[in-house]
């Protein structure tokens, strides 16, 4: 039995070795060297400035974010100095790594993830021995008092402010943001008549189900009416239009899948400039989806005209719908049934 489990981990390192000689060394290189120290050190991609994280975590960490300054604060107040070493351990945590990514030249926002259960053990403990501790001193009540206060405020203004601006861009966006703006305006009422009742905690999970009601509705409506810009649905079955049935979408230097789905199309990219001048050689009009800067790289070398029928905006960049054809005054009939 003793040279059974001895053989074991022997036998499960020995199994090990055939995938680390199969792993190719430059796979090794560029998993180590490029992955990990070029982005670090050089600017490799997704270049961001030393304070990029001072904007992007806060939003993440609500509703939490309010009593985290108290948190902190609590790390060093003599009123914890006997737990001062357990409260030191998250305070590092989050600092260091903080700290530890905003030196390197990448960034990204999900590499803060690991910040976030050190900082909600640091609020855990901070509502925790305020609520316990409420009767003993106004230390302790300051650190949920104001944060309710500021939050309290926040909630009445945001809910009449985006009424407002919802007003100001259509009478569509205010019908869309007013059942936000109402559930933020009475939110705040209700957390401050809890909080006058003595119903502390209560008046915390409040606001939490006030942002949870808030953001649930803002993923329907609000987005989708927000995504209008940014969907490529609608360009998209505009250039279907174009294409005669069974036709591939011809796309230059772009590829995006979702193109494809939504034209119910298969793709055929072409990188090269060569194939896009095979293309129009045609003697039939060819439609081929781009972006405009790949366009105005080659408009001016390129040896055939090219013409724009379709250009608009759709997430960060200008799509455009070109051919070696002048567009026509209406699309061709396409043969598919809507």
């Amino acid at each position: 039995m003793k040279r059974t489990k001895l053989f074991r981990p022997l036998a499960a390192i020995l199994a090990f070795v055939p995938l680390l000689w199969s792993t190719p060394i430059l796979y090794a290189q560029d998993l180590i060297i490029v992955t990990n120290f070029t982005r670090f050190f050089k600017e490799f991609a997704h270049v961001r400035p030393f304070y990029y994280y001072l904007g992007k975590t806060p939003p993440y960490f609500l509703p939490w974010l309010i009593f985290l300054p108290g948190a902190f604060y609590l790390c060093f107040a003599q009123q914890t100095k006997p737990e001062r070493k357990q409260l030191l351990f998250p305070f590092l945590w989050v600092v260091g790594l903080f700290v530890f990514f905003s030196i390197s030249k990448t960034k990204r926002s999900e590499y803060l993830l690991p910040i976030y259960p050190a900082m909600a053990l640091l609020v855990g403990y901070a509502i925790d021995r305020s609520l316990r501790h409420w009767d003993d001193s106004e230390f302790w009540q300051r650190l949920i008092l104001w944060p309710l206060r500021i939050t309290i405020g926040f909630l009445a203004i945001v809910g009449i402010g985006i009424a407002i601006y919802g007003a100001t861009l259509s009478v569509e966006w205010l019908y869309i943001i007013l059942p936000i703006s109402i559930v933020l305006i009475l939110g705040a009422l209700l957390v401050y008549y809890l909080f006058a009742r003595g119903q502390r905690m209560l008046s915390i999970l409040t606001i939490v189900a006030v942002l949870l009601v808030s953001v649930t509705y803002g993923v329907g409506p609000v987005v989708s009416k927000k995504n209008e810009a940014k969907s490529a649905k609608p360009f998209c079955l505009r250039v279907q239009q174009y294409l005669p049935p069974g036709e591939k979408l011809k796309m230059y230097w772009f590829a995006k899948p979702i193109y494809g789905v939504y034209t119910e199309r298969f793709m055929d990219v072409a990188w090269d400039p060569k194939k896009l001048e095979k293309w129009f050689t045609s003697d039939n009009p060819v439609f081929v989806v781009t972006k405009e800067n790949a366009y105005l790289e080659i408009k001016d070398k390129f040896p055939l005209p090219i013409h724009i029928v379709l250009r608009e905006w759709i997430d960060h960049r200008h799509v455009l719908l070109i051919s070696n054809r002048p567009a026509p005054s209406a699309p061709p009939a396409s043969g598919n049934k809507h």
